[in-house]
């Protein structure tokens, strides 16, 4: 999966960056392209193309649990990263409560929360927030 990613994010991660900061914060808005992909953009101390991808979901219950790649390709390509999550999404509410770690780019090793709603059914498009806190070792 790691190699598919790098792909996708082609030259955006040519480096990465450690930035001091204590936090960073984004707004997004995404709508589904696919049963498990959604696509849309990123706003806040960072802008540019958010890509999600669901690699797991136990979809049983009406509260899931499920995994996610986030990909933000920056408009500034020092500022791109790649990071798994893992949280839930409440079907009942549109809920979605995720953390996980940023694995290749900006800001690497830093903790992510995701907090977001499901605002449209028909596209199933979901906005909310994602937040950036601490950096690499």
């Amino acid at each position: 999966m790691r190699m598919l990613y790098r792909g996708l994010l082609g030259s955006a991660l040519l480096t990465v960056v450690t930035v001091a900061s204590a936090q960073v914060s984004r707004t997004y808005a995404k709508p589904a392209v696919s049963d498990r992909v959604r696509r849309g953009t990123v706003r806040g101390d960072v802008t540019g193309t958010l890509v999600t991808t669901m690699i797991a979901a136990d979809r049983s219950k009406p509260i899931w649990d499920i995994e996610l790649y986030w990909i933000i390709l920056a408009d500034d390509p020092n500022q791109s990263f790649v990071a798994r999550l893992t949280g839930t999404l409440n079907t009942e509410t549109g809920a979605v409560a995720m953390t996980g770690t940023v694995d290749e780019g900006f800001n690497i090793g830093a903790t992510v929360e995701e907090a977001g709603k499901l605002q449209t059914a028909e596209t199933s498009t979901f906005t909310g927030t994602i937040v950036l806190s601490g950096t690499s070792p």
